[in-house]
């Protein structure tokens, strides 16, 4: 704390003390934080020098200053009440409680958008959104009559549950709303005087009972009846309700409830199908079960979804009211013909897509997934960006494109399959050689399908052999793991109802190399980035600037035929290098690959990069009749990374301009050189170019001054195009794609745009 100076100290502070940051707190001004010349835009930056002399000055200010006013419908003051900031129940600091002639002010406001909920005896609660600015207007709230809730809780066999608490509970884990609590009297009956016009949710808790959790529970002046069950040991909830048509308000005679548990032991979706007369349902919940939603399907209705729940709220109260309409809606099919019952259906859309483990989905709880009933019907009401259906069922596995299909849709499932191979290395079986299986492709604003690395993830036995069952029937890639890194990807059509037989080693060549770094003999080689990449073809770019346009054309690319060739030769291997240097990558097909690598302290030390090489390699094809031979690169040299300070040599560098004339450093000895590399696909680089004109305009005609901008975009002809268009004038060098640039290592570049100034 401060001293009666404003005063502090703290003697705890480590030498390198420039990224800890100190954030200030007084119940009189706004709170702020400082650090030592800081970056970040919420961090106030102080002079280091300052916090070295121990004389650094932090100053606070006062935020924004808000008044209102809270009237009765008559426009008098209601006597006591509460205004609570953004619904922080629990923060003191949050809440004002007053009596006064219905005036309020609430100070040190951070500008921006918050809620403010006022509360008084007999008035309904209400929430206002405010956006906090300066000068703001003074806020008049009026207040509305209060509802009257009133009703009892009883047991099972109709007695009154004495201390029975009954409160407002929140819904899909989110913040309470409003916040009331009562207790049941020696008759079982609660009120309450002020409750708001919506429909609330609120649970009721009492010793020795199954808690209970009412979703919509109205203060509409009828008596409540609110029935516990007795605790018992190992006993699971209940949810019950009601389901009617959302016109007529007639029973829903005939529905479907699913319950997707999150986190149970079983991992299927229940199903249960009702005939009533009256709408109402009851479904058990596993004990268990971290949490759930209960969905509700009727025939000519768009489905319904709850709120999530917790298994630990207890019985539950859900009624539902189901529109009319057509969602995303057909049948799945057994390979037999026969409806499947109970099968998983998920929607994968931008957002969230399908986790596949044994012969069903993961992980639901972030799946938009639903069950076929009897007939093997499903639906889905539509969502935004759906573009997938996936389905899992014990007998088989289907998948449906939504962009080649129209409702009701009609799905047959493929029997499951597997794959069989041998995994080799230097020639002989890869004994306890990881493998796992990854999805053949991606599209681009599209969740698809993941497996479950658990699921299909396997070991090589002493004879390299290794097999993967309950495949889906679809393309996938088979891969070797090294320390979690999915490596050496064969593509694989998997084939329904039977074996798919995976050759050993024939795929490729080894690959091994050792590195070396000049005048540096204890360097620690894991920590090394090694990537080696299939050098391809850049894919096409669409003929359109229009978002939306560009959007749908990357879709539509990636799922054609070209683009999953495209993603076929995009191989990408990423090995572990051992104490001493060395790498092996194995089965690398034949062609053309770029080595990229990248050496960095320890983390601990910092992570400094250190050094880097990049070089091209080629794999031969192997002659026929004789097994691929091994690709020795020998001893491979890095280039060590000087580290730009100030006062460190430039590096010299001779290359092009955008037009082909040489551009060589040494040339513009004597003067002021500003060195900018960027590309035109670089975002920050394009903002930064507003701020490069200025320096230009004030110095550019300087005799002592020179400007260049090095280019690492593939083709000269983008940073040409982009000079000219937006009157760039100073000199433009061109140093190709950034995978084979050799300049930037030089000048220790790692993110663009980097700028340097180097003297005469």
């Amino acid at each position: 704390r401060t001293d009666e100076n404003g005063r502090w100290s703290c003697n705890l502070v480590p030498k390198k003390f420039q990224k800890i940051t100190y954030r200030l707190v007084h119940p009189d001004y706004i709170s702020v934080t400082f650090g030592c010349d800081s970056k970040d835009t919420n961090v106030v930056s102080l002079p280091e020098k300052d916090f070295l002399a121990t004389n650094v000055v932090m100053t606070l200010g006062h935020g924004l200053e808000l008044n209102g006013s809270v009237a009765d419908p008559a426009g008098k003051p209601p006597g006591e009440f509460s205004v609570t900031q953004n619904e922080a129940w629990r923060n003191p600091r949050a809440i004002i409680t007053t009596e006064t002639n219905g005036q309020f002010k609430i100070v040190n406001l951070r500008p921006g958008e918050m809620f403010l909920t006022v509360e008084a005896a007999g008035f309904a609660p209400q929430s206002v959104s405010v956006l906090a600015t300066n000068p703001m207007p003074e806020l008049k709230i009026q207040m509305k009559p209060g509802r009257v809730l009133t009703g009892k809780v009883l047991d099972e066999s109709g007695q009154p549950v004495t201390g029975a608490v009954i409160q407002l509970e929140r819904l899909d884990f989110k913040p309470l709303a409003f916040h009331w609590s009562g207790t049941t009297a020696a008759d079982g009956r609660f009120r309450w005087e002020s409750a708001p016009e919506e429909p609330q949710a609120y649970f009721v808790t009492a010793e020795n009972y199954q808690p209970l959790t009412v979703a919509a529970l109205a203060a509409d002046g009828s008596d409540k009846v609110i029935t516990l069950r007795k605790r018992t040991d190992g006993m699971k909830a209940f949810v019950t309700g009601k389901v009617t048509d959302a016109d007529s308000k007639q029973p829903m005679e005939k529905v479907v409830v699913q319950i997707k548990a999150f986190g149970a032991a079983s991992n299927a979706i229940v199903r249960r199908e009702f005939s009533s007369a009256t709408g109402e349902y009851s479904v058990p919940i596993e004990a268990d079960a971290r949490g759930f939603t209960i969905e509700i399907h009727a025939p000519g209705h768009l489905p319904q979804v709850s709120a999530k729940f917790a298994a630990g709220d207890g019985d539950q109260r859900i009624d539902f009211a189901l529109a009319k309409g057509v969602g995303l809606e057909g049948h799945v099919y057994l390979p037999d013909g026969q409806p499947a019952v109970d099968a998983e259906v998920v929607l994968a859309t931008e957002e969230q897509g399908a986790f596949l483990g044994r012969r069903q989905f993961e992980n639901k709880e972030f799946s938009i997934v639903t069950g076929t009933d009897s007939s093997g019907a499903f639906s889905f009401a539509r969502e935004p960006g759906a573009h997938t259906i996936f389905v899992a069922h014990k007998q088989g596995y289907a998948e449906l494109d939504l962009d080649y299909a129209k409702v009701p849709f009609t799905i047959k499932l493929t029997p499951w399959g597997k794959i069989e191979g041998t995994v080799m290395s230097n020639g002989k079986p890869a004994a306890g050689q990881e493998m796992g299986l990854q999805g053949a492709f991606t599209v681009p604003f599209q969740r698809g399908l993941t497996f479950s690395p658990e699921v299909f993830t396997v070991k090589a036995d002493e004879q390299g052999k290794f097999s993967v069952a309950d495949v889906p029937p679809i393309e996938v890639k088979v891969c070797r793991l090294t320390d979690h890194q999915y490596n050496s990807a064969r593509f694989v059509t998997v084939k329904g109802g039977e074996s798919t037989k995976v050759g050993g080693g024939e795929n490729g060549s080894a690959v091994t190399g050792k590195f070396t770094l000049p005048g540096n003999s204890t360097v620690a080689w894991t920590n090394s980035y090694v990537r080696l990449m299939a050098k391809v073809a850049r894919p096409p770019s669409p003929d359109t600037k229009d978002p939306e346009a560009q959007k749908r054309w990357a879709i539509l690319y990636w799922k054609s035929a070209e683009g999953k060739a495209q993603q076929r030769s995009q191989q990408t291997f990423t090995p572990l290098v051992d104490a001493g240097g060395n790498f092996k990558i194995e089965e690398v097909p034949p062609g053309k690959y770029q080595l990229q690598v990248q050496l960095r302290e320890p983390p601990e030390a910092g992570g400094q990069k250190l050094g880097s090489l990049s070089e091209e390699v080629i794999v031969p094809e192997a002659k026929a009749g004789e097994a691929a031979a091994t690709v020795d690169l020998g001893p491979l040299e890095m280039e060590a990374v000087k580290v730009m300070k100030l006062g460190t040599t430039a590096p010299l560098f001779d290359v092009s301009t955008t037009d082909g004339a040489p551009l060589r450093l040494a040339d513009f000895k004597g003067k002021y050189v500003l060195l900018d590399f960027w590309a035109t696909w670089c975002g920050p680089c394009v903002g930064e170019m507003p701020h490069m004109k200025e320096v230009y305009d004030a110095f550019g005609k300087d005799e002592r001054f020179v400007m260049i901008g090095l280019s690492l975009d593939a083709k000269a002809s983008a940073p040409k195009e982009f000079a000219h268009k937006n009157d760039i004038k100073w000199i433009q060098g061109f140093l190709g794609d950034w995978s084979e640039a050799i300049v930037p290592s030089q000048y220790g570049v790692e993110g663009i745009p980097a700028i340097f100034l180097i003297g005469p």
